[in-house]
C-alpha cells in the first residue's frame, strides 16, 4: 500500500501493473490518462477504482489524501521474464547552482554526455532508490541566483521531452538580494513544474563550513518546508542530517566530513552527496511505486537489448571475462561468480591492481538522436575513496572517436544489489558505441567491483 498526497496539478501514478485508487480525504481527485486529458473518472473521498494502465491523479481542490494499492498481474509477471523495456515514469533531473552542478555534466547537457560522479546526490538518489528512480540529468550553473536558476535551467526541464517525473530544485545559496525574491523565484519554479506535470522536489539548503548558515538561510529554509507541506509536495531537507551541533558540515561515524574540504567548504563531499541521495529517495518513498523499467532477467533472446551477454553467461574463453568485453589493460583480476545479493545470472567480479584498469566492449550500432537506456546492477569497495578520489567509471563511448555519450563513476562504496539507470539521448554525428570500464584515480590496489545484469536500450527503436 502506497500513500500519497495530490496538489491541484497533475501528479503521476507509477504503476506497471493493476492498482486500486482510493480517495482517502481532502478534494476529489480527477483520474486522467495523460496530464491534458478529459478525466476518465471522479474520486470523492471514501470512494476507489481500480486502474490497469498508469495515469494521473489530479485533485480538484487544493489537495488530497490516495492510497494506491497494487494487484501484481499475471501479465506483468511474464513480462519481466522477456523484456527489459521501460516504462515512462519515475525519471528524475534536478536544477540549481553548483551544489547541484557538482560532479554532473553542467549546463545544457541535461540528456546528451550525462556524466556523474560520487558528489553528485542525483547519482546516489539513483542507486539508492531500490531501482525506482532513473537518471535523467542536471541543468545547473555554478555561482546561479535562483533567479539565474527560473530564468535559464528551468525552461531547460520544461521542454524535455519526454517529460521527467520529477524535478529536484535546490537554489537560493546565492543570494539575489532580497529574500523576497528567492522566495518568490522558487515559488515560480514549483509553479510552472506543477502546470507541466512534472512533481517538484523542495530542497533545502546544505550546511556551509564557508559562512555557516545565515539567519537568512534559516528563514528561507523554513519557507521551503512550510511552502512543500502547503503545495502537497515532497521536500528534500538536506540540511538537518548534515550539519553539525555546531554549525557547519558534520561527519560520518568514521570522521569523513560532509563537506568537500579540499576544494571548497561551501560544497557536499562524495560522503555528503551519499546522504543527500537518500534523503531524496526518502523523501519520494510514500509517492514511488514499482521499479518504472525490467532489468535483463534471460541470457538471450531479449531483442531490446543492445548487449546480447546480459547476464555474463557466456564466457567462452573461461578467463573470467565475459563474452563481448576485450582484454583489460591494468592487470585487475576478474572472475564470474554467483551472488544473488548482487544480481541475477552471474556477476563480474573486478579486482583492481596497482596500475589504472581499461577495459573496452564490443561496439554497438546506434542512431543520432535515439533516446537510450543504460541500466545495471552493482556494487562496489573503494579504496581511499575521499583522500585519492580512487573512482569505479563505468561509459558508454564514441566508437571511433573515444568521445563520452553516458558515464557514472562512484568513490565511495556501494551497497550489494544497487541499481542505476540512466536515460541519455545520441549526439549529433554518433553512429556506434562501446561500453568501458575503469579503475582510475589513487593508485590503490584492491578497490572490487561487481556488475550484474547489464544492458543498453534503444527506446526510440521500442516505441517509448
Amino acid at each position: 500500500m502506497t500513500t500519497a498526497r495530490v496538489g491541484s496539478e497533475p501528479y503521476f501514478i507509477p504503476v506497471d501493473a493493476e492498482a486500486t485508487v482510493s480517495a482517502v480525504s481532502g478534494s476529489s481527485v480527477e483520474l486522467r490518462r495523460a496530464r491534458n486529458a478529459t478525466a476518465f473518472a471522479t474520486l470523492a473521498a471514501g470512494s476507489s477504482q481500480t486502474i490497469t494502465e498508469p495515469c494521473f491523479a489530479i485533485s480538484t481542490g487544493e489537495r488530497s489524501d490516495i492510497e494506491i494499492a497494487e494487484v501484481v498481474a499475471a501479465s506483468a509477471a511474464a513480462g519481466d521474464a522477456t523484456s527489459s523495456l521501460t516504462l515512462p515514469a519515475n525519471s528524475i533531473c534536478a536544477i540549481g547552482d553548483s551544489l547541484t552542478d557538482a560532479d554532473n555534466p553542467a549546463n545544457g547537457g541535461i540528456e546528451v554526455y550525462p556524466q556523474v560522479g560520487s558528489r553528485s546526490y542525483l547519482l546516489w538518489a539513483v542507486l539508492l532508490s531500490g531501482g525506482r528512480l532513473r537518471y535523467r540529468g542536471v541543468s545547473a550553473t555554478s555561482g546561479y541566483t535562483s533567479q539565474q536558476v527560473l530564468d535559464e535551467h528551468l525552461p531547460v526541464v520544461l521542454a524535455m521531452d519526454p517529460a521527467p517525473a520529477y524535478c529536484a530544485v535546490l537554489a537560493g545559496r546565492n543570494p539575489d538580494g532580497s529574500l523576497a525574491t528567492t522566495k518568490a523565484n522558487l515559488s515560480a519554479m514549483y509553479d510552472a513544474l506543477l502546470t507541466a506535470g512534472i512533481v517538484p522536489i523542495a530542497c533545502t539548503l546544505p550546511p556551509s563550513n564557508l559562512e555557516g548558515a545565515s539567519a537568512r538561510d534559516h528563514e528561507l529554509m523554513a519557507w521551503i518546508v512550510t511552502t512543500a507541506q502547503r503545495l502537497g509536495i515532497p521536500c528534500a531537507d538536506f540540511y538537518s542530517p548534515l550539519v553539525a551541533d555546531t554549525g557547519g558540515y558534520g561527519t560520518t561515524a568514521g570522521g569523513t566530513s560532509y563537506g568537500f574540504e579540499g576544494v571548497n567548504p561551501v560544497h557536499q563531499s562524495a560522503a555528503g552527496a551519499k546522504v543527500m541521495g537518500q534523503v531524496l529517495v526518502d523523501a519520494l518513498d510514500p509517492h514511488l511505486g514499482a521499479r518504472p523499467w525490467i532489468l535483463p532477467a534471460q541470457g538471450a533472446g531479449d531483442t531490446t537489448s543492445l548487449y546480447d551477454n546480459p547476464l555474463f553467461l557466456d564466457d567462452t574463453d573461461a578467463d573470467g571475462r565475459p563474452d563481448g568485453w576485450q582484454a583489460p589493460s591494468g592487470a585487475p583480476t576478474m572472475a564470474l561468480v554467483d551472488d544473488a545479493t548482487v544480481g541475477k545470472g552471474k556477476v563480474w567480479e573486478i579486482t583492481r591492481g596497482t596500475a589504472t584498469m581499461d577495459c573496452y566492449g564490443d561496439g554497438w550500432n546506434v542512431t543520432a538522436g535515439h533516446r537510450l537506456l543504460l541500466s545495471v546492477r552493482l556494487a562496489a569497495t573503494v579504496q581511499n575513496g575521499d583522500a585519492n578520489r580512487d573512482t569505479f567509471q563505468l561509459d558508454l563511448m564514441r566508437q571511433d572517436l573515444g568521445n563520452v555519450a553516458c558515464n557514472f563513476a562512484v568513490a565511495r562504496d556501494v551497497a550489494a544489489g544497487s541499481e542505476f539507470a540512466a536515460e541519455f539521448v545520441v549526439p549529433a554525428g554518433y553512429t556506434g558505441i562501446r561500453p568501458h570500464l575503469q579503475f582510475g584515480g589513487g593508485g590503490t590496489a584492491g578497490s572490487i567491483a561487481q556488475l550484474a545484469q547489464f544492458t543498453c536500450v534503444d527506446l526510440t527503436a521500442a516505441g517509448f
